[in-house]
């Protein structure tokens, strides 16, 4: 569904406003950045993991980003289960891509936890 922002103002606000764009102009290219969001409290911290695409038509260059999970974070843990929803979210997000026949460059990166550290890693993949 088309964001009113994009009825109005004909300027892509997330996905769905960009693969509806994508039907009527060509996309040069789109690549992939996977983000880590930490907020830390005194007693917990959010934990949040982020796509940002951007988006190439022609001269024209649309960067959107979306939240694909989140979790509260009460002991200082990164939990598998959240990295592991967060992928498959991302899988779930690329696909929508993927079925309008559009490359994503960056698009084999997923979330991976490192063996010994609290910090989460993003996992490169080398693209075809």
């Amino acid at each position: 569904m088309r964001s009113l922002w994009y009825l109005v103002t004909g300027r892509p606000l997330n996905l769905d406003d960009c693969l509806d764009l994508a039907g009527s102009q060509t996309v040069s290219e789109v690549s992939m950045e996977l983000r880590l969001y930490e907020s830390f409290r005194e007693m917990f911290s959010l934990i949040q993991y982020a796509v940002r695409l951007t988006w190439v038509f022609g001269t024209r260059e649309i960067t959107h980003e979306k939240i694909l999970v989140g979790h509260i974070d009460f002991k200082g843990e990164i939990k598998e289960a959240s990295i592991e929803k967060a992928n498959h979210c991302l899988e779930q997000y690329l696909g929508q891509i993927e079925r309008m026949r559009i490359c994503v460059h960056g698009g084999k990166q997923r979330f991976t936890q490192p063996p010994s550290s609290d910090v989460v890693r993003i996992h490169a993949a080398h693209d075809p």
